[in-house]
């Protein structure tokens, strides 16, 4: 199996196809996922690559780029959930 690593976006506004945003440390499947308060930072954690990972990295949502290592999980885990408050 091939574990993808690029992220495309879309813009909602205007009709078109997806664009390159960037990469993912690593393509993995299974990953949590949520953003801040004000939407501007992402931050995937976990996963599956083959092996179970123990990587948090985050995305700033206003610019393209590439994902940055945030730091590690405590363990390595796949299949999680994420959640986020308003403050």
């Amino acid at each position: 199996m091939a574990y993808i690593d690029n992220m495309d976006y879309v813009t909602i506004s205007t009709e078109g196809n997806a664009t390159d945003f960037g990469n993912l440390l690593a393509g993995a499947e299974d990953a949590g996922a949520a953003s801040n308060a004000t939407g501007d930072r992402g931050v995937f954690g976990g996963g599956d690559t083959g092996s179970t990972q123990n990587v948090i990295q985050y995305i700033t949502v206003s610019s393209t780029g590439n994902a940055t290592d945030f730091g590690d999980l405590f363990q390595a885990t796949k299949l999680t959930g994420a959640c986020q408050n308003s403050g």
